[in-house]
């Protein structure tokens, strides 16, 4: 299965989740009646098809800075549905928007094939590769931070549900941040093409390649090589000086980036 094909099933999935969720809601009979079965079914079918008819979209969607929007759009439904039934302003839609969490999973998976399919339709001859984690401090911080949010959601989630079984499959997203908390700050594979900056977390199946001219510049400081994106929302990518040839790495994101900053 390629990477395009990954991305249209998981699109399909993506979109039968919360097709199957309504159609139970408005027909009766349960996520497993014939409407909703049959509902996910044509979903799952229809981004397949989109999938192999179009392999540009998933290029597309991977080389977009917006591909993070299949999870967050989502993810910001369930918040909102919850926080609606909780304030009595659309009583029982928080069950409807936990329909939205197995779209959000959907979407990172589809988020992954993407930037797989954009890297290898974009990638070309290796510059240079290395292979650097964030520095220790930095670590640290992105672990307590993620472990320790997940923590708080799930206490909530422990907590509200004996209120309102609304809180309930909050847990879940608890448990998802402390995972992400314990993978944060992993080493890394970076390999400079003339295309982009291409990156692997580890031996893991995710891959991106990002486009030079969002760049701009890198900077050094005592412990780490920060190379700027162009997007002010977006953060640096840290690479602790400990694991690299300083002289060598730098040199190539002088000549693909514009040069250092202050």
């Amino acid at each position: 299965m390629t990477g395009v094909d990954r991305f249209g099933l998981a699109v399909g999935a993506a979109l039968a989740a919360p097709l199957a969720a309504l159609l139970a809601a408005v027909l009766g009979g349960g996520l497993l009646g014939p409407a909703p079965l049959a509902g996910a079914a044509v979903a799952l079918l229809a981004g397949v098809s989109a999938g192999s008819l179009r392999p540009a979209a998933a290029v597309a969607v991977g080389g977009s800075e917006l591909r993070g929007g299949l999870v967050a759009v989502p993810l910001a439904g369930v918040v909102l549905a919850v926080a609606l039934d909780l304030a009595g302003v659309v009583p029982g839609a928080g069950a409807a928007g936990w329909a939205l969490l197995p779209t959000a999973a959907f979407g990172a998976v589809a988020a992954v094939a993407a930037g797989n399919a954009h890297s290898r339709a974009e990638r070309d001859d290796p510059r240079l590769e290395w292979v650097a984690a964030p520095p220790p401090t930095v670590r640290r911080r992105r672990r307590l931070a993620l472990a320790g949010a997940g923590l708080a959601v799930v206490v909530l989630a422990l907590g509200g549900s004996l209120v309102d079984g609304a809180f309930g499959p909050l847990a879940g997203v608890g448990v998802a941040l402390v995972a992400a908390g314990i993978r944060a700050g992993r080493y890394r594979r970076f390999t400079a093409h003339e295309s982009g900056l291409g990156t692997r977390a580890g031996a893991g199946y995710a891959r991106t390649l990002v486009p030079w001219e969002r760049f701009d510049g890198y900077r050094l400081t005592d412990d780490a090589v920060l190379v700027e994106r162009s997007a002010p929302w977006l953060p640096p990518v840290r690479c602790d000086r400990a694991d690299l040839d300083t002289d060598a790495v730098t040199a190539v994101l002088a000549a693909s980036t514009g040069g250092g900053r202050d």
